[in-house]
């Protein structure tokens, strides 16, 4: 925390502040200190990848379809409409985000199965060609 923070000031002196700039801190302090390949680093890393795709999928589809829900007919109650909005946008982001994963997996699965996980590789080959 002390030298991300430490280096968003430095770069703040240098290029004014962006947010840029907490991409390139975050980059060189993160690989730095989850950098080495450890099982913990390994769990966290994986924990922030599929958080961070979830996010953006979802940021997608809220730039893609803006005004999602808006006007439903038979919805009167105002003070829930928002709320049903922020859930339909999250489920249907996420039904993409669940697509979007399921193919690049199986994709790679075929294509080169030697760059996935062993215990992946492994029950996917017992799923899909041993069964």
């Amino acid at each position: 925390m002390f030298f991300y923070k430490l280096l968003c000031l430095a770069l703040a002196k240098i290029m004014s502040q962006r947010p840029l700039n907490s991409f390139i801190a975050g980059f060189v302090v993160g690989g730095l200190v989850f950098g080495p390949k450890t099982p913990i680093n390994y769990q966290i890393n994986l924990y922030l990848f599929s958080r961070i795709m979830t996010a953006l999928v979802e940021m997608g589809y809220n730039k893609m379809f803006p005004n999602e829900g808006e006007g439903e007919v038979g919805n009167n109650n105002n003070n829930n409409r928002g709320n049903n909005n922020a859930d339909n946008t999250r489920k249907y982001a996420f039904r993409v985000l669940a697509g979007v994963v399921w193919g690049l997996v199986m994709w790679l699965f075929y294509v080169d199965q030697s760059v996935l996980q062993d215990s992946l590789a492994s029950s996917m080959r017992h799923l899909y060609i041993s069964s």
